[in-house]
């Protein structure tokens, strides 16, 4: 199986999204999450909890990268940076 980067808030969902791939064979490379900066509250539905998804990292061995937005979330900035 391909190593997967896996796009993470430290949520239940995106916690048990990692552990069913986990369970079906996936490795993974790193975790990353989104900053929206100042308006990460109007892009994402999720307080910004970086800390806490970098101890999740920390505590599964994986590097942790956040991807930053700009001034508007697009999703080609998406791809722009996470092609990086």
């Amino acid at each position: 199986m391909k190593k997967l980067a896996v796009i993470y808030s430290g949520g239940k969902d995106s916690h048990l999204a990692l552990l069913e791939a986990a369970a079906a064979g996936g490795r993974f490379s790193c975790l990353a999450g989104f900053d929206g900066g100042d308006r990460h509250e109007e892009y994402f539905n999720d307080a910004r909890k970086p800390g806490l998804v970098a101890a999740h990292a920390s505590l599964m061995g994986l590097p942790y990268g956040e991807i930053r937005t700009g001034p508007r979330f697009r999703i080609k900035d998406l791809r722009a940076n996470v092609a990086r």
